[in-house]
């Protein structure tokens, strides 16, 4: 059984990523909410990892940017 420690909301000490996340998670409950839960915390952990900003630093593949990525492999 996993335990999860919940913590006081403090907005002055928390980043705009970790802003951005308290309030997208705050739409949802149950296994839906533990589970975006996870999944944020894995996101934050790579973007720490990568030394990334998770909310600047990123962007999404276009299918422009897939397919001329693809052609560099075949």
């Amino acid at each position: 059984m996993s335990t999860t420690i919940v913590s006081p909301f403090q907005p002055a000490t928390m980043s705009t990523a970790q802003l951005a996340a308290v309030s997208f998670l705050a739409r949802y409950s149950g296994r839906t909410h533990t589970l975006y839960a996870f999944q944020l915390r894995q996101w934050f952990a790579w973007c720490e990892a990568n030394h990334l900003d998770p909310l600047a630093d990123i962007q999404r593949a276009t299918s422009s940017s897939t397919s001329a990525a693809s052609e560099h492999v075949a």
